[in-house]
């Protein structure tokens, strides 16, 4: 019946609406091809396929059947012309991804997952000074506690050249989930202190002002639940929180965020997202949420009309981007592009990954640039099983949580934020906790009598 109503809708459907089903199509067959493998991991493709059709290809569904969704430029006369980039990127990232499976063998070993030791309160200290010292540093340089939350509309400006600042205070997160998926892995749940600390660096996140680090720490907990722990009645009801904690954070701030921006003369929030908010949401979702449709318009308005491709500067970006703002050398875009894509902010529009390869190198950049993220999307899921122990595997996770926002973010940034939260996890577990030699001969013991077989918990004595 689903099939025929797609059918049925296909055939009534003009271009740019077939494109949108397209698009949503590719997403949902990563989404499918990584629900028929069953072997434990980081579930990258299933990852992926989330923040496709909720960052790409749902807003462009629903402005493709309402075009009285769009109430800002471009003119909906380019919006074919923009998904023709969505539809040559995602089924990019879909060929990729199915790829990645020809290109390795189907008898990876899956370890046994192996539980490590806590080394003791000194490296606990050691994390809990560098959260508070960069915590410290961040809100003095924001001004102030009470003036950065008056002005939360302008956090993404007030935030930039802080990176690492909000490194240091995400390294709350990387250690209050180290302990909590440690307690998961020896078959109990975590702790009231941990507990009490994984709220407390969720709310650091969302205190440095950005839903999406939020949401993907939200995503994480889901995924590493996953992997160590029984998918039954516990595990809907922890899918159920992510879901309704992800929409207050991510609508909710959205909205107060707009609500900021508001003359003096404005409602009570509470007011404001009753009678305003909630009524335009679906609009709201289209032109603010996921404005990545109209950026990729833009760029095939721009490109190269008015300004020529990079042929490459994106890559010299993101290999300057660990230097600090202050000497990192600027690469300037083409006048018609920097005017198209800084919409009168400091940092500019993120560009996701199929308008980076447009700019790039045209069509060839944007398939080739999703190709190779689908492919490694594929490779994440195919080797994940291998990893032994909850450090590897809470990398892992980050790494595919962080392709997500390579291809939603400018390359540049996402490739960076993606790196800090991989490297984040690894030296955050590798501080506070300690392999035993033992559970790795028991790791392969068991890997080698049943080959392919799930995560189990190994004991720790």
């Amino acid at each position: 019946m689903l099939l025929l109503f797609v059918l049925a809708v296909a055939v009534q459907a003009d271009r740019a609406e077939l494109l949108a089903l397209a698009t949503l199509a590719a997403a949902v067959w990563i989404a499918w091809d990584a629900a028929s493998d069953d072997r434990p991991g980081p579930r990258a493709r299933l990852v992926m396929a989330f923040g496709l059709v909720m960052l790409a290809a749902l807003p462009a569904l629903l402005l493709a059947f309402d075009h009285g969704l769009w109430v800002a430029p471009p003119r909906l006369h380019g919006l074919d012309a923009g998904l023709v980039l969505w539809s040559v990127g995602i089924g990019s990232v879909a060929v990729g991804s199915r790829a990645a499976g020809m290109l390795t063998r189907d008898d990876v070993t899956a370890w046994p997952i192996r539980s490590s030791s806590p080394r003791g309160w000194r490296p606990v200290a050691g994390v809990a000074v560098l959260v508070v010292v960069s915590l410290a540093a961040f809100v003095h340089e924001v001004g102030g506690p009470l003036a950065y939350v008056k002005n939360l509309n302008n956090s993404a400006a007030a935030n930039a050249g802080l990176t690492y600042l909000v490194w240091g205070i995400s390294f709350a997160k990387y250690g209050a989930f180290a302990y909590l998926t440690e307690g998961w892995a020896n078959g109990r749940g975590g702790s009231r202190r941990v507990l009490v600390a994984t709220v407390v660096a969720l709310l650091l996140l969302l205190f440095v002002g950005s839903r999406l680090l939020v949401l993907i720490a939200l995503i994480q907990l889901l995924v590493l639940y996953s992997a160590l722990r029984p998918t039954g009645r516990r595990f809907v009801v922890a899918i159920a929180t992510v879901v309704v904690v992800g929409a207050v954070v991510f609508i909710g701030l959205g909205e107060f965020r707009r609500w900021e921006n508001l003359s003096s003369r404005r409602p009570s929030f509470a007011s404001y997202f009753v009678h305003t908010s909630l009524p335009s949401l679906p609009r709201t979702y289209v032109n603010n949420y996921a404005d990545t449709v109209r950026s990729s318009v833009l760029a095939r308005q721009v490109v190269p009309a008015r300004a020529g491709y990079e042929y490459g500067k994106e890559l010299v970006r993101m290999l300057l981007q660990p230097l600090p703002g202050s000497i990192r050398p600027k690469l300037a875009f083409a006048p018609a592009l920097q005017a198209t894509f800084t919409s009168g902010h400091q940092n500019g529009n993120a560009l996701p990954l199929p308008v980076e390869g447009y700019i790039e190198f045209g069509f060839v950049g944007d398939l080739v640039f999703c190709l190779l993220l689908g492919l490694v999307v594929g490779l994440l899921d195919k080797l994940g099983p291998a990893v032994r122990d909850v450090g590897g595997l809470m990398t892992a996770v980050a790494a595919g949580t962080g392709l997500v926002i390579i291809f939603r973010g400018s390359l540049h940034n996402g490739v960076a934020i993606a790196g800090i939260d991989v490297i984040g996890f690894f030296i955050a577990h590798r501080t506070l906790f300690s392999a035993r030699s033992a559970g790795v001969l028991e790791g392969r013991t068991a890997a080698s009598a049943a080959p392919g077989t799930g995560p189990t918990m190994a004991a720790t004595s």
